[in-house]
């Protein structure tokens, strides 16, 4: 399926510098779009079996950029082409540099870009969501989407046989992680194909735990915030060792290295959150952070946590959030929208910003401060409309049909906000039993025909409606809706 007006000539170079024998390196952003992107690219090349001329880029130097020093590695390696996922639409003069060493290659990317496909230099095929005029907004994807679109369909010239829902499980995590719209037809495709595959990459697998289903939820709350977690600590060892090496002997200490990061992290965090305050620029929250950039924290928590606090502040206010701080060479900021609202649109003529529409970071030089700060409440009278897709309600007073309940599950899924999975209206007759194991409270009841569990953490009435969710996961929830 072609997706990309570029797509051909990138699978066809792609295909070329595997038959020609080339030494390639790959390249993914610093969080979980980039790294599975990354990931995407290297199960490929291990399906085709070309893994051993293929190098991966470890990371080391936290950027959204191009990491200047991906030049180097790749000279030193005689790479002669690479694959640049996430990020390097922006990084012109870099590109160049590539071409005049002769290395060439392809760029994978969904970020807005300053530059058409006619600037880039001859040697770099481009693929960019926000540039491609065929591209439709309907079928939005992030980086590890365009990377499975790109590497699928060459497996399929290849004539490999491989599970596309494998592929497809790295995508849609990141499509999540990234924020990406998900009431789309690509991304039910996405969700169709890893509910029907037939196995799941080690590296999230040692993730998944109690979860049966790779949903929302998990690659939300789950894998997304311990996998950034470590990048925003910096702790790159981690990473490498788990997802870019071959071969490691101790990955599940390393999985509860990450999980032992991300809770230290969280209690960092929730300390801060106690002291931190803000102000309400029509309705807009601003906090800034650089009273707290001292030896108290670790290097460059604060810097690198502005997003996490900015989202935890927001989740708690129910409002936009902004969290700044000092960065030594400007005012670095990020926004978040608890309801995912298209700030950006707003943002980006007035102030250097980059990023998603209700998640994005931005840098402003000092002087600029006094009139960000009325740019904020300017645009806290605008009447910025929400885009998610309202969840549907179902009351199945009169029988529990769990054909339904899945078809809906599956459609909630799509719908961008903080809900879950499934919302269903069911008429509740009888508990039946309840019970404590480990942490969790679980209660078994009855609709008068069929027994159901769940783990609670409310008390339950009857009678009344229950809201059950998220449905495709062991660990479900209850809350009463009463009439």
């Amino acid at each position: 399926m072609i997706y990309f007006r570029n797509q051909a000539d990138v699978i066809n170079s792609l295909r070329k510098a595997i038959k020609d024998g080339l030494n390639i390196a790959v390249y993914g952003d610093y969080d979980v779009d980039g790294l599975f992107s990354l990931m995407v690219f290297k199960d490929m090349f291990r399906f085709i079996g070309y893994r051993k001329k293929v190098y991966l880029y470890p990371y080391s130097n936290r950027t959204h950029k191009l990491d200047s020093n991906f030049l180097n590695f790749c000279l030193s390696r005689n790479v002669n082409f690479v694959v640049i996922c996430d990020t390097g639409s922006n990084d012109m003069d870099l590109l160049l540099k590539f071409s005049a060493y002769g290395i060439k290659g392809v760029v994978l990317d969904h970020h807005v870009s300053i530059f058409d496909y006619n600037d880039f230099p001859e040697s770099f095929l481009v693929i960019n969501t926000r540039i491609d005029e065929r591209f439709k907004i309907e079928n939005k994807m992030c980086g590890a989407a365009i990377s499975f679109v790109v590497a699928t369909e060459l497996l399929k010239q290849e004539n490999v046989v491989f599970d596309i829902g494998y592929f497809a499980t790295y995508a849609l995590i990141a499509m999540y992680a990234d924020s990406i719209v998900m009431h789309t037809d690509f991304a039910r495709y996405l969700h169709e194909l890893v509910e029907k595959r037939n196995d799941t990459p080690l590296c999230i697998d040692y993730f998944l735990e109690d979860y049966f289903s790779i949903t929302r939820r998990f690659a939300e709350y789950i894998i997304s915030p311990k996998i950034n977690a470590v990048f925003r600590r910096e702790q790159f060892s981690l990473i490498n060792r788990l997802f870019i090496d071959d071969e490691s002997n101790d990955s599940f200490m390393l999985v509860n290295q990450i999980k032992e990061l991300h809770e230290s992290t969280i209690s960092i965090v929730n300390t801060l959150l106690q002291k931190i305050s803000y102000e309400d620029l029509n309705g807009i929250l601003l906090a800034n952070l650089s009273l707290f950039l001292n030896s108290e924290y670790p290097n460059n928590f604060i810097v690198n946590h502005k997003g996490r606090i900015a989202n935890a502040i927001a989740s708690k206010e129910g409002k936009p959030c902004i969290c700044v701080c000092d960065t030594g060479k400007d005012i670095g900021g990020s926004f978040r929208d608890p309801q995912g609202r298209d700030y950006l649109q707003y943002f980006s003529p007035l102030i250097k910003a980059g990023g998603h529409p209700p998640a994005f970071g931005f840098s402003l030089p000092y002087v600029e401060w006094e009139r960000f700060k009325n740019i904020v409440k300017d645009i806290g009278k605008e009447n910025v409309k929400n885009t998610y897709v309202n969840h549907k309600l179902v009351d199945m007073s009169f029988g529990f049909d769990i054909l339904l309940a899945k078809q809906i599950a599956l459609e909630n899924e799509f719908a961008s906000s903080e809900f879950p999975t499934i919302y269903l209206k069911v008429k509740l007759n009888k508990i039946v039993e309840s019970f404590k194991y480990n942490k969790f409270s679980y209660l078994i009841w009855s609709d008068g025909i069929s027994s159901y569990w769940a783990n609670s953490d409310r008390k339950i009435y009857t009678p009344g409606f229950i809201i059950l969710y998220p449905y495709l996961q062991k660990n479900l929830k209850l809350s009463v809706v009463w009439d």
